[in-house]
């Protein structure tokens, strides 16, 4: 059986996996030993990081608690003295994070260690309210294990959480899961995201994290699901392996309750249950933009061995480490509508080579997301997210070597080789660096609340009000239509206080074939300042901006204002305004813009503007990416086409 083959492995050990099956062979609770064989033959794969080492990092935690109370709860000045004082302490005491060193489980669990696991995990399970609806597979999945994320040391959580929260649920049904999953959450919210202040600290065990107070969303979405499992609550932890457009990946936690997931963000926040919505790949996010997503795995305690790894062929140094997990399974059509992706390879296919792989460019590189087997010149990808772009690749001996050009899978479903045309070439403008990135964190909060309005007169003083700005919107020109067009010769924008940063701010008239027409008129401001200065908000382009760090009348004294004097009266139909927006493309660094043919091709090397750069003899249907040369090692740039005019980023 498969339990016998791992206690065989197991050696010594294996006399401590054995008890456990003969302990609940004979227990009236048949489901207990089928628990047992689940964990045991399970078992494989799991291990521990050494934590000898963590004596030399404790003492530092007497400075976190010491800032905790200096501080008084101002959490930038926290972040701030943590990230100076955690740089002091790593040099005074030569530390770096060691984590060199592991040990299997099977090699070193203990019988009474599991045993009681099983015993507390069926104890909560079969307590809580909410698990009137038997499903056992979601207990031995989500509940039951006793290891939540690879390397972490092995405790006894569940009793830990058991006994200081073991009443939560039961004092709260039957009020809606969720809500009360919240309250529990809500306990926690004091342990936060690190925010790059002391990301290196090793926190293997439980009581460095509650201590320190700060870690990864994979540290915290292990606390989460230690937390609810404990309380017999099945929770489990989903990942973006990399983004599809943007740099780096994200993990955060999903309830299972009844076969339905609710995801939800691991850290405390004002809209934990967001995921689905943001993470649909077609909506936008207020505060962050559009998150495109082409794989979402779930880890799990269990075996999931498929593809290029289950292939006897396959060597192992040509598999990519995300795909030599085998404690994972896909779960992205639980977040979005999914493409299963053909494409035709005219490259070579390297020796031994049976698998190609799927790949998403962050920090420079590209990363595999999905492996699909080739059969003679073709591959399938199964369930591929859209509206991104992917680089089809082959791995050999740990080195990506690409397959064939990058392809676009639209938003539509419909896949686009991106073979750049070297016989056509084009002029284009670029306005950005990268995705949209906030100028100044009090960018939006310097927009919100601001009205527009509409008068006959140059002094309004007889106004209307069509429009207040709402407290989110995105980092690009945000286009209100109006419910009903209005008509007046002069129009403004009222700044909700007296400081102001907008990069455009746009007025539109509705054409005869139903398309939006920007209108032209007189700048005009109540301020007295240049023309030059508040035309800046006017002038199309987004890298330039109109602010002011202090107007002449304060709120409270006057209204602030800028707008546009059409010269007649004229139809409105919508309206748009861009925050303050960095673009990145500063006067003293200087850009090389790249596109893809076999590789990174340089186009040409500018110099930056405060403006605008255009670049010429760029090919045509070409995947393009701009460079700072002056950013040096694994840098955020992105890659973009270019369409009408305009940086589509991917």
């Amino acid at each position: 059986s498969p339990e016998e083959r791992v206690i065989n492995q197991a050696g010594e050990n294996g006399v401590e996996l054995q008890k456990v099956l003969d302990y609940f062979k004979t227990d009236t609770c048949k489901e207990k030993y089928e628990a047992a064989k689940f964990l045991i033959r399970n078992i494989g794969g799991h291990f521990s990081f050494d934590t000898t080492h963590l004596s030399s990092y404790r003492p530092y935690l007497d400075t976190v608690r010491s800032l905790f109370v200096s501080c008084k709860g101002d959490q930038a000045l926290m972040n701030k003295n943590m990230l100076s004082t955690w740089k002091e302490f790593k040099e005074n005491n030569n530390l770096s994070s060691v984590k060199s060193n592991y040990w299997y489980d099977y090699q070193n669990i203990k019988a009474d260690f599991l045993i009681n696991n099983v015993e507390l995990a069926f104890k909560a399970w079969k307590e809580n309210p909410y698990n009137s609806q038997v499903n056992i597979n979601e207990f031995y999945e989500y509940v039951l294990p006793y290891r939540r994320s690879y390397g972490k040391s092995i405790e006894n959580w569940r009793e830990y959480f058991y006994n200081r929260e073991k009443l939560h649920f039961e004092n709260y049904y039957p009020i809606d899961l969720i809500k009360v999953c919240d309250s529990l959450l809500h306990h926690y919210r004091e342990l936060k995201h690190n925010y790059a202040s002391i990301k290196d600290y090793p926190l293997l065990k439980l009581i460095d994290f509650e201590q320190l107070k700060r870690g990864t969303c994979g540290d915290k979405c292990w606390y989460n699901s230690m937390l609810f499992s404990s309380l017999g609550i099945a929770c489990a932890i989903d990942f973006v392996p990399k983004w599809g457009n943007r740099n780096g990946g994200h993990a955060w936690n999903v309830i299972i309750h009844n076969g339905v997931s609710y995801a939800f963000e691991p850290f405390w926040d004002n809209e934990r249950w967001k995921y689905k919505r943001i993470y649909n790949n077609v909506s936008w996010d207020d505060q962050h933009g559009k998150f495109r997503l082409p794989k979402v795995y779930r880890n799990t305690y269990s075996n999931h061995i498929e593809g290029p790894i289950s292939d006897s062929r396959v060597e192992s140094i040509d598999i990519p480490g995300l795909f030599r997990n085998v404690k994972k399974m896909d779960v992205s059509d639980e977040y979005f509508e999914t493409k299963d992706v053909e494409v035709v390879l005219t490259k070579k296919i390297p020796e031994d080579i049976f698998y190609c792989y799927l790949c998403v460019f962050g920090n420079q590189k590209w990363h595999p997301v999905q492996w699909g087997e080739i059969k003679g010149d073709r591959v399938l990808f199964k369930g591929m997210g859209k509206d991104i772009v992917y680089l089809p690749c082959f791995y050999k001996e740990g080195e990506l070597i690409h397959a064939t050009d990058p392809i676009l899978v639209s938003k539509a479903g419909v896949v686009k080789k991106l073979t750049p045309n070297d016989k056509m070439y084009r002029t284009i403008t670029i306005n950005r660096l990268m995705i949209q990135e906030p100028k100044s964190g009090e960018g939006i909060k310097r927009l919100q609340g601001g009205r527009f309005e509409l008068s006959d007169d140059s002094l309004f003083s007889s106004t209307n009000i069509i429009y207040e700005i709402p407290d989110t919107m995105r980092y690009v020109v945000n286009v209100h239509q109006l419910k009903s067009p209005a008509n007046k010769r002069y129009i403004r924008l009222v700044f909700p206080t007296d400081t102001c940063l907008i990069s455009e701010l746009c007025f539109y008239q509705r054409n005869k074939n139903g398309k939006l027409d920007k209108l032209l008129g007189n700048v005009t401001s109540d301020q007295g300042l240049g023309v030059e200065c508040v035309d800046r908000a006017f002038d199309g382009l987004i890298a330039t901006d109109f602010e002011s760090s202090k107007f002449t009348k304060s709120v409270e004294n006057g209204v602030n204002w800028i707008g546009l004097d059409f010269g007649e009266e004229t139809r409105i139909d919508a309206i748009g305004y861009c925050p303050g927006i960095n673009c990145n493309l500063s006067k003293i660094d200087e850009f090389d813009l790249f596109y893809w043919k076999d590789g990174w091709r340089s186009v040409a090397k500018m110099k930056g503007s405060d403006k605008e750069i255009k670049f010429k003899k760029v090919p045509e249907n070409a995947l393009l990416m701009l460079k700072n040369i002056n950013w040096s090692g694994s840098s955020c740039e992105r890659i973009f086409l270019y369409k009408q005019g305009e940086q589509k980023w991917y």
